[in-house]
């Protein structure tokens, strides 16, 4: 066969008989194998292995000179990554047991047969590949273990600690030689999120799955203080058999003292955004008091002074020349429209139908007043005939109603509008819908949205539900739930 794709360089023959040198450079010119030199010493041999690189050393055990083919192999052995395989004649136990501590890859018994020679370079070449590979696995596996800033330790299958990293070290506060070949449990405790400790069930629950992790336990080392950590414990299996275990410890100490920052963040928050709505309610039912006291004042003096003087204008008239006449006619009117606009304002500040009659005469009242001075087409339903509300609750619902038609008229464009006000056993449902222009959604972040927040506060403060559906061009709904408790 070809060695082509296994070899390098060549193989180096230590021998220092030349008829078998002979013979064993023919047989392996014959197996395509190329030789880069034959020597005869074993300090030679070290020194030709550094200069030429060989792939493979067939080394003769007895060798003239001060140094023979064991002491020379075990030399290249330490200081080169090359596959020896020995030559002897001799087979006797003391020279196998000297040769075994020297790192070999086999034996080859003179005379040489092709044969054999065949088989032992081809097992050597694989196995000296396979080791390379294992090497370079364990290397990367300890530099990446060694740099892993997490504790990580390894064990054997009764649990006994064979591999502690630099950071577990660290947190154990203990050096390599005092962690190697004790338990996990000698060196710290394992707590689970209840306090138990658990450190002699670990293993026990990662045997039964490929993976065993669990967030939030705690780890102890001779301390007052528990460390939390997220726990992974990885069973290593070969040939299905189970031979260890690889345990990450993830110090999670600034995680949770994050969380609680957080935690006590949200909580703070939640306690002001809760004193801001108990103002806001307040600032709200005082707004309705003042709003209603300002109403009265202008409806019960400030009109009731201009009808007195309109009844004092008709009694000069009856007293006053004809030239004169037409200047008081003029007053006169001019005092019927003042009082008009004296009761439509304080109406608009607070209708007393609202507090007199009750909610669906106050939204009656407001849409008629909407058809009349805006000419909007609007169409009002709701069920039943007459609500029972809390007196608030009412005021909050038909402040809604009157928001949503000033909205229609000022910024919607809208020729038609439909109201609905329903009332059912569990919640009052209220839809204002209209065909206007509609709005982007990012419009209800403009300062101009303040109306808007304004009806999710009022519909906030009865634990209701607020919505607002709109598109350009395709109009703007509103549409409100609150839970009616007056049934309950």
């Amino acid at each position: 066969m070809s060695y082509s794709a296994k070899l390098t360089n060549g193989v180096l023959i230590v021998e220092d008989d030349p008829d078998s040198a002979f013979l064993l450079e023919h047989r392996l010119k014959k197996l395509d194998i190329p030789v880069l030199e034959v020597i005869a010493t074993g300090e030679m041999a070290v020194a030709r292995v550094y200069d030429l690189s060989p792939d493979l050393v067939l080394m003769d055990i007895q060798l003239q000179g001060d140094m023979d083919g064991i002491e020379a192999a075990k030399k290249i052995t330490r200081q080169f990554d090359v596959p020896i395989i020995f030559l002897t004649a001799h087979s006797d136990r003391q020279t196998l047991d000297r040769a075994a501590v020297s790192g070999h890859y086999g034996y080859i018994l003179k005379p040489v047969d092709s044969r054999q020679l065949d088989v032992s370079i081809q097992v050597a070449l694989k196995q000296h590949h396979l080791e390379q590979e294992l090497a370079i696995s364990r290397a990367w596996f300890q530099e990446t273990i060694y740099g892993i800033a997490d504790m990580v330790i390894t064990t054997d299958t009764d649990g006994i600690i064979d591999y502690v990293n630099p950071a577990g070290l660290e947190v154990l506060q203990r050096d390599r030689k005092d962690v190697f070949g004790r338990k996990l449990g000698e060196l710290m405790s394992i707590k689970d999120k209840h306090a138990a400790d658990i450190s002699g069930q670990i293993l026990e629950g990662a045997a039964d799955s490929a993976l065993y992790r669990r967030d939030e336990h705690y780890i102890n080392v001779n301390d007052p203080t528990d460390i939390p950590v997220d726990l992974t414990v990885i069973p290593i299996i070969t040939r299905r058999n189970l031979v260890g275990w690889v345990l990450f410890f993830h110090d999670i100490t600034q995680r949770k003292q994050y969380e609680q920052d957080l935690v006590r963040a949200r909580d703070d928050l939640n306690a002001y955004k809760t004193e801001l709505q108990h103002l806001s309610d307040h600032l709200r039912s005082v707004q309705e008091k003042e709003r209603g006291n300002i109403s009265r004042e202008i409806h019960d003096e400030i009109a009731q002074n201009l009808a007195r003087i309109r009844m004092d204008i008709q009694n000069v008239k009856k007293k006053c020349e004809e030239e004169e006449l037409q200047t008081l006619n003029n007053a006169s009117e001019l005092v019927d429209e003042t009082i008009q606009s004296v009761r439509r304002i304080a109406t608009e500040l607070r209708p007393r139908i609202l507090d007199d009659v009750g909610l669906i005469a106050a939204v009656q009242w407001q849409v008629n007043q909407s058809r009349a001075r805006d000419e909007l087409d609007i169409e009002l339903s709701y069920e039943p005939e007459e609500f029972s509300l809390e007196h608030e609750m009412a005021v909050d619902i038909f402040r809604i109603v009157q928001e949503s038609l000033h909205n229609v008229t000022k910024h919607a464009d809208a020729s038609t509008a439909r109201i609905k006000l329903q009332q059912t056993d569990r919640e009052v449902i209220v839809s204002i819908a209209d065909n206007g222009n509609g709005f982007e959604k990012d419009a209800l972040q403009s300062a101009s949205s303040l109306g808007i927040v304004g009806m999710r506060e009022r519909a906030r403060r009865w634990n209701g539900n607020f919505s607002v559906s709109s598109s350009p061009g395709k109009g703007t709904r509103i549409d409100v739930a609150i839970p009616d408790l007056s049934h309950h």
